[in-house]
């Protein structure tokens, strides 16, 4: 028997109807597939200062991967933080290898001591473009930079094959060029780059154009032993004044015994 609207009465007797079949475009709630996973994002790349540094922190003493030491690399080039470009510096101390860019880029860094570590990771890594680390050796106007580099470069210089005579005759003129003459907390280093070019390789320079002749000479000086003391004693001074100077004092730091 159906009703006048044409639906069959349910019997009570025969238990509870069935469910309509479910929508096949609809899903139990909790019961969806899960999606792609997100990416996971660098806290090298965050915007909160605080991860970047504890980040780089983390790194520092270990190997890099790559994907690390570009992140790395990229705090380097573009970090507004100083202190935190300083840190990416001693993170890359784990990086298998650093492109001449890279280093060129710590090496002119608006931050003395981003220049100073990397002035150091290079030397470290034996990095063989001198003139720029020799430039450094003579900046003044950035003294933790320079310290490093006059620090560095004679053991690096010893590692190096021997430079090339234009690399040493660029460095003496730009020697030549300091004013004031070196002073004597650039002494100590100076000292030693000059023994790490070679006491000789210095006195064929002597008697040559004066800015090549000054700049072995206040190297000489520099390096004080007997025999470089010697060699500026003698030099022929002409009319240049700071040789002729030189040429006086190196007697008086010789003393009586020599």
């Amino acid at each position: 028997m159906t009703d006048p609207a044409g639906v069959v009465p349910q019997d009570p007797a025969s238990g509870p109807v069935d469910p309509a079949p479910a929508d096949p475009g609809s899903r139990p709630v909790g019961d969806e597939t899960p999606g792609p996973a997100r990416p996971v994002r660098s806290p090298l790349l965050s915007p909160e200062t605080s991860r970047r540094r504890e980040a780089l922190v983390r790194l520092h003493g270990r190997p890099l991967r790559a994907a690390e030491a570009s992140q790395v690399a990229g705090v380097l080039a573009s970090d507004p933080d100083p202190s935190l470009r300083r840190l990416a510096v001693r993170a890359l101390a784990g990086a298998p290898t650093l492109s001449r860019d890279l280093v060129e880029r710590g090496l002119r860094d608006p931050d003395d001591g981003v220049r100073a570590a990397m002035v150091r990771e290079a030397a470290r890594r034996g990095y063989p473009d001198l003139p720029e680390l020799l430039d450094l050796a003579l900046a003044r106007s950035w003294p933790l930079a320079q310290r490093t580099a006059l620090e560095a470069l004679p053991l690096l210089i010893t590692r190096l094959p021997e430079p090339d005579e234009s690399v040493v005759d660029a460095f003496l003129v730009s020697v030549a060029a300091l004013d004031p003459p070196p002073l004597e907390s650039e002494r100590p280093g100076l000292s030693q780059l000059a023994e790490a070019f070679g006491i000789e390789r210095l006195a064929s320079r002597l008697g040559g154009p004066p800015a090549l002749s000054r700049g072995a000479v206040r190297l000489l000086l520099a390096e004080r032993s007997p025999h470089s003391l010697r060699l500026v004693a003698a030099v022929d001074a002409g009319a240049d004044p700071e040789l002729r100077q030189g040429a006086r004092d190196a007697p008086k730091l010789l003393g009586p015994a020599h």
